[in-house]
């Protein structure tokens, strides 16, 4: 889909997301099991063949833990953590408290995760020199952005062409050839779009319509009655006429006295109006999208006319262009935001419409254009999220690079950063969490057979990307310049277009990384592949290194790696079979015991206070399933490695340092508006819970730094999954 990232630039999201079987006759059901058995029999051969030399190589110094205890944690551990702090009153306190106490954010940050930021940042840095020297597409483009100069020249006078088309709206139907090219520039106004898998038919690609175009990241910002948001709507008002002030200077019989203030409020109205019809991001991550053909979707908004704006997407990427959308299939997200919108729109003020038109074009095209116009829209970033500096150029442009053209700069990383021997020592740890996991199925007690069988064979089939993908996107057709950097932009935006738009005719590739570049310090699941895609950016130190102990390796990469294997069975990848497609593949007294459990989950989260705002629990229970299974498969799959080496599970000692491992991926200094954001955006629990959430809900966490039962860290209730 396309969307904006936080540096300002060009970025299709279609990265993959971690977004009843019939009766069988015993026989078959008998040999079916049995053949998931043997595979898993030869999984485990494979397992046990391979471990011969790679847990030597993730180990080379044959210890599995450093020596002495008042050596127990390595220095560049010690360092983070606060020795006064209880580990059994609070974990990430005692984990990461002498970092969240000493370091200080850069005004440029709104906040600095130590592991995850850390990682980027030395990625980023080791890649400067090559793309700024590369006569690749990516080294083009950052030139073209770091080329300020000829930027500014420009000042925004490619606006133009834009502005002419807005004043050309005469009614609806000329308005949908103004949001067709608004998108075609990746700016989303009324509504988003993307091509993904179609869950019912995972071979096939789908057209998916959902809410967009309003520029807070959340519409509690327009609707909430707080003082704090009431500020904020404030700001926007305050930047939009300052914007708009820009735009009307260029705009032929604009009254720069009048026009711009009553234009940013007409604007601030409209988004309003959007964003009262949005569902809410927990009904988002619930929602299941609804198959239309293009004759009911127009009936539900024909005001929208959408037949014509997505046969004008096609344009003359697709050889069916002229009636594409009468044979694709269009998945609609929140269908009742598309019916209540066009009832709306036939309503609305037509002066309105072309102010929020103005307004997201100058705001979103303005941050990669000359100087005033970056900083003006800058203001707003600030008064949102507490930002108090733009990113240094550099930074900006790396970044812009890097989500622009993840392909082309993944292939340098790679080259030039990530080893084989890396690569295959990361697909051995994801074998024995899978083995790991197996075992735990097998071990479940609530679960019917033929619903443990349905998991083991998703779990079988699942599959694993490691580094990079198999094969790379070459931008065929895109021919970047070093002094056009907006028009660069809009090329790369175009290519997206065009590759989305071919997708729609051919067999998906669950294989495919999308606009997931190598570089990223992240890992993904994908429901509708039931594949992990590791990129190769996450492989480095303090995540993984072959001279770490194998506690350590585990505690951090493993429990990351974990956590994604366990999203294929989480509230919402339950739903998925094997092969992608929705599938009930469960019981209805199992569905019942996964659901009471999945509220203990729900509740428990829901308790915490952050900034005196609750958890969400809903929204984040589908991550929290995945903590707690990503630490507690991880740490199983230990005791096999350490079993299988040392014929012994791990120590006591070597216990704590996983825990601290996994602990120390989550420490992190953020500015309290982007706490309050998350809060009300992200599907993840804050920092301090995805440590001590999973912690307090594992025995073994109470066992290895004896917690008394009953303290903080160990009550006496504790809730589980997997």
């Amino acid at each position: 889909m396309a969307g904006e990232d936080r540096y300002g630039t060009f970025v299709p999201e279609d990265v993959p997301i971690y977004s009843k079987q019939g009766q069988k006759i015993w026989r078959r059901r008998l040999a079916w099991f049995f053949g998931i058995a043997v595979c898993f029999c030869g999984f485990v051969f494979v397992v046990i063949q391979v471990s011969k030399y790679f847990l030597k190589s993730w180990n080379p110094s044959n210890k599995s833990m450093l020596p002495a205890s008042s050596q127990l944690f390595p220095a560049d551990m010690t360092q983070l953590m606060d020795n006064s702090a209880s580990p059994c009153d609070n974990f990430y306190e005692y984990a990461c408290g002498n970092f969240i106490k000493n370091h200080k954010l850069n005004p440029d940050q709104l906040e600095f995760a130590h592991a995850w930021d850390g990682v980027e940042r030395n990625n980023t840095r080791r890649l400067l020199p090559i793309i700024a020297n590369s006569d690749s597409n990516a080294g083009v483009f950052y030139r073209s952005c770091m080329n300020t100069s000829a930027i500014n020249a420009l000042g925004i006078s490619p606006l133009m062409p834009f502005i002419k088309q807005v004043h050309a709206v005469k009614d609806l139907v000329s308005l949908t050839v103004v949001v067709y090219w608004w998108h075609k520039a990746n700016v989303v106004v009324f509504y988003d779009w993307s091509v993904e898998s179609n869950p019912d038919k995972p071979e096939e690609s789908a057209l998916y319509l959902m809410q967009g175009g309003i520029t807070f990241p959340s519409p509690n910002f327009y609707i909430s009655s707080e003082p704090s948001m009431k500020l904020k709507r404030e700001g926007y008002k305050r930047v939009a006429t300052d914007v708009l002030t820009k735009v009307c200077k260029i705009m032929p019989e604009c009254d720069v006295a009048t026009w711009p203030k009553v234009a940013a409020e007409r604007s601030l109205e409209v988004e309003t109006a959007l964003a009262e019809r949005f569902a809410s991001a927990q009904e988002q991550r619930v929602e299941r999208a609804q198959p239309y053909d293009i004759e009911e979707l127009e009936k539900l908004c024909p005001a929208l006319h959408l037949k014509r704006f997505i046969n004008a997407m096609a344009g003359t990427y697709h050889s069916q262009a002229d009636t594409i959308a009468d044979k694709i299939t269009i998945m609609i997200r929140n269908s009742p935001y598309f019916e209540s919108m066009n009832k709306y729109l036939v309503k609305a003020d037509l002066d309105s419409i072309k102010a929020y038109l103005l307004f997201r074009l100058a705001f979103v095209l303005g941050a990669d254009m000359d100087k005033e116009m970056e900083d003006t829209g800058f203001m707003l970033q600030r008064i949102v999220t507490g930002q108090v500096k733009k990113v240094p150029r550099w930074k900006k442009c790396m970044h812009a690079a890097i989500n622009a053209l993840p392909d082309d700069v993944g292939k340098l990383f790679v080259n030039n950063f990530f080893s084989t021997k890396r690569k295959m020592a990361a697909e051995h740890m994801l074998m024995r969490l899978k083995l790991a996991f197996k075992d735990d199925l097998l071990r479940v007690d609530w679960m019917q057979n033929s619903t443990k069988q349905a998991a083991l064979e998703k779990l079988h089939v699942m599959f694993f990307a490691i580094g990079r993908p198999s094969y790379w996107n070459y931008y065929n057709g895109v021919y970047l310049v070093d002094d056009k950097y907006l028009w660069n932009g809009l090329q790369l935006s175009e290519w997206y277009i065009q590759h989305s738009f071919k997708r729609l005719t051919r067999k998906t590739d669950p294989h495919r990384w999308g606009s997931t570049s190598p570089t990223m310090v992240d890992a993904f699941y994908s429901y509708t592949a039931n594949g992990l895609y590791v990129p190769a950016g996450i492989l480095q130190e303090p995540f993984f290194s072959a001279s770490y102990p194998l506690a350590r390796n585990f505690g951090a990469l493993g429990g990351i790696l974990g956590h994604e294997i366990t999203h294929g069975f989480d509230d919402q990848g339950r739903k998925f079979g094997g092969r992608g497609t929705l599938a009930n593949w469960w019981t209805m007294s199992d569905s019942r015991r996964f659901e009471e459990k999945a509220r203990c989950i729900e509740h428990f989260y829901s308790s915490f206070k952050v900034e005196g705002r609750h958890v969400n629990g809903l929204l984040t229970l589908g991550e929290n399933i995945a903590d707690m299974g990503g630490v507690k498969i991880s740490y199983e799959a230990l005791q096999a490695v350490m079993q299988e080496k040392y014929h012994r599970k791990s120590t006591k000692d070597e216990d704590k340092l996983f825990f601290l491992s996994w602990a120390q991926n989550w420490c992190t200094v953020e500015r309290k508006r982007a706490e309050e954001l998350q809060l009300f955006t992200d599907e993840h629990s804050p920092n301090k819970l995805r440590v001590n959430g999973p912690l307090m809900n594992f025995e073994s966490f109470a066992e290895a730094y004896s917690c008394p039962a009953g303290s903080y860290m160990s009550p006496r209730q504790r809730c589980n999954m997997w």
